[in-house]
């Protein structure tokens, strides 16, 4: 477990190479602000469009990384960006771009004025001393420091003398500073973000007394759902600055974690020294949490009496005593500055005693035994007393007859004991030997269990990695081919005993968790908050289920609740199971049963899934290696006739100019379509090629194939050739014209591509999840909100997949997504018309599925004089194909293309058509069952980010042809 890393920066006499060649992309660099361990900082101009800014550049040196280290680094540095962007509030430094250039990446952000806290702090600790030091630079600070123009607050010779730290008007103007952080936190955390690294050098005060927070490169997503960007070893945060629960290693860090991180730096702004201070890392992790530090006031009296107490508050070890939320501590704060009376509560007395018995816990026991042993026998002399006064005189009888048998005794007694001493000997040599045996039997059976268990340790941790590189080899076990087979029977020859193992991980798991602190209700109910929410609202919809039963003037409302009734419950008895579980295990203070737990517990979660027998990753690889050696046999042989026979009429007809056409590994000829003429082909991973399956596709009387949900995706074959791509509203005579083309639809551009394979539909949903991409559609199978046709069935096209997601499963299939001007080509069809199949809007109907008069009573947005009989998206194929046999193009769902966001002058790559400038955003083709009409034309563009997903976006996959 490695260090956080401080995120201020030393400055340095020679800037580095960058400032040598003095630009990165459109940024002419001025001067270096800092330089740290993960890049440099500048201060630039954007000659673009002619503004200063803070330029943020990934240092060169994670290139000679490994390739897994490097990866992470750099989407860490891409998704700090992105998190950022994601939250527009003054507080928070705003991002103005992101890209790279020659392979150096780069964010673009505001050039915040004014001066960190932590160069703040450490010009006040010079003033203390009598000295000024020069600031230091940092990673994190994108600010300008202008001391001439604000020069430093110069405290009074009389608040010198009185107390060390800030002066009460300075104490003001620090309280407005983190009351404006915690409001820009707080806008943080309601858009999901948790920053984790909240400390001086992360805090600009500017000029106005407000604060900026800057670097989320460690921020938490609630809302990610892509794999962690942390490095194996990463220790997040800065251990000075980090709460008592980020030291624990706690699995889930909320915002009260970042309230805790601001409280600890105002009490050092406040103190001018930290809250905790230690020689040793595992000292200073022992104080942050077992020990409180001293109150600010006692550092420094002018702070007042309310203000150490918001601070004590802010930085309670219980993050169940501290502010819930940031937006409550900046209330505090305002509170203090308008001498208002605060909401925080000083520790009380049976708190503090509570805490200092957790830290001493041998001397609190032993001073509650004194005490005990104290109040009772206080009084014992004096009883006795007076007992041993009336028993003297019955005793002083008896002594003149006891001296007489004493002498007689004592002889027999001495001629005993000395008989006794010499057994006692004897029996004690006896003892002494076998002690000593037994001994060195327990030493010897001690280290064959200790050596057994730290062997048993290895073998978890080595489990660890051992998991981590199987499930990354397996990534690579794709697409399927011959060739696969033995690669796979490797991979599972060489981890197949991770799966022996698990039964034995999950049994000393089990063992570790009865050490555990027993299950407060009060933990349960924080560790499933969303779920017990969850049940709130379904139990609230099924009231309002029976409101609409009983109301004979809401019929319609009644039936529509009686039908999701079930699957309300459904769903309400699985959140009812999950929240009888258990998520975490508290060991206290001990910090090394705490880690094996937290290690052993990711170990077994993450292998369980891996050895799951339906969809876990060692079933999968077993499904694939039957696929690899099956494809070449049933699509390249038992079909060798139909491939000749395709062959023959593809070199013969006309429209694909003499193509000579190779038999296609993993496909299956169908045939030409009847009326484009043009050649399609099953895709056989995706099909249903088992004996219950729909068999090889059909076609109709009209010559048109017949779908069922087991049907793989069919190809077609479009010819290779040129065509203008883009549309212009300015020139009416001038090809393309078009009223509604957009600005970068334009200029149209003759593009030239060659031959390739593109979905005759868009992908269903039956064939997504054989292909291995799960369930993700929003209106899933059964779903009775789908359309006025019943509920929605596999039938339907998936949606709610992001470009990644396309991408990703499209290598697993040999699949791709397709560039705009392949996308383009087909939607035309040859034919240049607005809408593919008419021209007409009132007609439209009969090709796409746009919004249309149905869709009045959901969204402004739709086109009154077109009419579908869908609310949402169709099955494939339920509409008119266009000229080349595509159907839905131009309506359903969007569609995501291969190509980076660009102008139409960037000239294409290669015979694809793909245009590749460096940007963020991806493109989106076609209409959508939400959208008017005038956006379902085959030139218009979309661009969104890669990592979107909705209920409109799904995927039409191509593939290119084999040589």
């Amino acid at each position: 477990m490695s260090d956080s890393r401080d995120s201020t920066l030393t400055p340095t006499s020679s800037p580095p190479d960058r400032v040598g060649r003095r630009r990165v992309a459109h940024f002419r660099l001025l001067r270096l602000i800092g330089s740290g361990g993960q890049g440099e900082v500048y201060e630039a101009q954007d000659e673009r469009l002619n503004r200063r800014v803070a330029l943020k550049i990934l240092s060169r040196r994670f290139d000679v990384l490994d390739p897994e280290t490097r990866g992470t680094v750099r989407a860490r540095f891409e998704r700090e960006a992105e998190v950022a962007a994601r939250v527009d509030h003054p507080g928070i430094c705003a991002i103005h771009e992101f890209g790279e250039d020659r392979g150096v990446l780069w964010i673009s952000m505001r050039l915040v004025e004014g001066e960190s806290l932590r160069d703040l702090i450490r010009r006040r600790q010079a003033e203390e001393d009598g000295a000024v030091e020069e600031s230091e630079g940092g990673m994190s600070t994108v600010a300008v420091s202008h001391d001439e123009a604000r020069p430093p607050r110069a405290r009074t010779e009389s608040a010198r003398q009185s107390s060390p730290g800030p002066a009460r008007d300075e104490i003001d103007a620090l309280v407005s500073i983190f009351e404006s952080a915690a409001r820009a936190l707080h806008a943080a955390h309601e858009a999901g973000l948790v920053h984790r690294d909240v400390k001086p050098g992360n805090l600009v005060a500017t000029g106005d007394d407000r604060a900026v927070v800057l670097d989320f490169g460690l921020a938490a997503d609630a809302h990610a759902t892509g794999p962690a960007l942390t490095l194996t070893g990463d220790f997040v945060g800065t251990p000075a600055y980090m709460s008592p629960e980020q030291i624990a290693g706690h699995r889930f860090i909320d915002r009260r974690s970042d309230v805790y991180g601001l409280g600890v730096t105002l009490h050092e702004a406040l103190t001018l020294r930290p809250a905790f201070e230690a020689t040793t890392r595992e000292a200073l992790y022992r104080k942050i949490r077992l020990e409180d530090p001293p109150s600010p006031r006692e550092l420094n009296r002018a702070i007042s009496l309310d203000l150490a107490t918001v601070v004590m508050a802010a930085i309670d070890k219980d993050p169940n005593r501290r502010y819930q939320t940031a937006a409550e501590l900046a209330d505090d704060l305002r509170r203090v500055r308008e001498h208002q009376p605060i909401q925080a509560r000083p520790a009380g007395l049976l708190l503090r005693a509570s805490r200092w018995a957790q830290r001493d816990p041998a001397v609190a026991t032993m001073l509650a035994a004194l005490l005990t042993f104290a109040a009772v026998f206080s009084g014992w002399p004096a009883i006795k007393n007076r007992q041993l006064g009336s028993a003297n005189d019955a005793l002083s009888i008896a002594n003149d007859d006891l001296r007489i048998k004493t002498a007689e005794a004592e002889e027999a007694t001495r001629r005993a004991h000395r008989e006794s001493e010499a057994r006692e000997r004897a029996l004690a040599e006896r003892t002494a030997a076998l002690d000593g045996e037994r001994a060195a039997r327990r030493a010897e059976s001690d280290a064959r269990e200790e050596q057994a268990r730290a062997l048993a340790e290895y073998e978890r941790m080595a489990d660890t990695r051992r998991l981590a590189t199987a499930m990354r080899e397996a990534e690579g076990l794709w697409p399927i081919a011959p060739e696969l087979v033995a690669r796979i029977e490797d991979w599972q020859r060489r981890h197949a005993p991770l799966v022996a193992r698990l039964p034995g991980h999950r049994a000393t798991l089990e063992a570790l968790r009865e050490r555990a602190a027993p299950y407060a209700d009060e933990r349960r109910r924080a560790d499933f908050a969303d779920e017990f929410a969850g049940i709130a609202r379904y139990e609230e919809l099924l009231r309002k289920a029976e409101v609409f039963r009983d109301d004979p003037r809401s019929p319609a409302e009644a039936r529509a609740y009686a039908e999701t009734v079930p699957l309300i419950e459904d769903k309400l008895a699985a959140l009812r199971a999950t929240v009888r579980g258990r998520r975490t295990w508290d060991f206290g203070d001990d910090v090394e049963s705490q880690f094996r737990h937290e290690i052993l517990a990711r170990l077994v979660e993450d292998l369980t899934g891996f050895a799951e027998t339906d969809d876990g990753v060692v079933a999968d690889i077993a499904h694939r290696l039957d696929l690899a050696r099956r494809i070449e046999a049933e699509t390249l042989v038992a079909p060798a006739d139909a491939w000749r026979e395709t062959a023959r009429r593809v070199r013969e007809n006309p429209g694909y100019g003499g193509l000579e056409l190779a038999p296609q590994l993993g496909l299956i000829p169908l045939g030409p379509d009847p009326a484009s003429g043009l050649e399609e082909f099953l895709h056989w991973q995706t099909h249903d090629a088992t004996p219950e399956g729909p068999g090889l596709p059909r076609r109709d009387e009209r010559g048109r194939l017949v779908m069922s949900p087991g049907t793989g995706v069919v190809l077609v074959l479009v010819p290779g050739g040129s065509f203008p791509m883009g549309a212009q509203s300015v020139d009416p005579v001038a090809p393309g014209f078009d009223v509604n083309a957009g600005a970068d639809e334009s200029p149209v551009t003759e593009i030239a591509l060659a031959p390739y394979l593109l979905s005759k539909f868009e992908m269903t949903q039956a064939q997504w999840r054989r292909g291995g991409g799960g369930a993700p559609s929003y209106y899933d199978p059964g779903s009775r909100a789908a359309s006025r046709h019943g509920p929605v069935t596999e039938l339907h096209p998936v949606e709610q997949v992001s470009w990644e997601d396309c991408a990703s499963l499209g290598r697993r299939l040999a699949l791709a997504l397709p560039t705009e001007a392949q996308w383009e080509r087909a939607a035309r069809a040859d034919g240049g018309l607005r809408f593919p199949g008419t021209s007409d809007v009132a007609a439209l109907g009969r090709f796409a599925n746009v919004a249309g008069a149905e869709f009045a009573s959901f969204s402004k947005d739709h086109t009154p004089e077109h009419r579908d009989p869908f609310v949402i998206h169709a099955p494939v194929g339920s509409l008119e194909p266009n000229g080349f046999g595509f159907h839905d193009l131009c309506g359903n769902v969007l569609e995501w293309c291969e190509d980076f966001r660009g102008r139409y002058e960037i000239k294409p790559r290669g015979p694809r058509g793909l245009r590749e400038p460096k940007a963020i955003l991806r493109c989106v083709r076609g209409g959508s069952f939400d959208g008017p009409a005038w956006r379902g034309r085959s030139t218009h563009r979309v661009s969104l980010v890669p990592t979107m997903r909705a209920g409109n976006l799904g995927f039409r996959p191509a593939r290119p042809l084999d040589p």
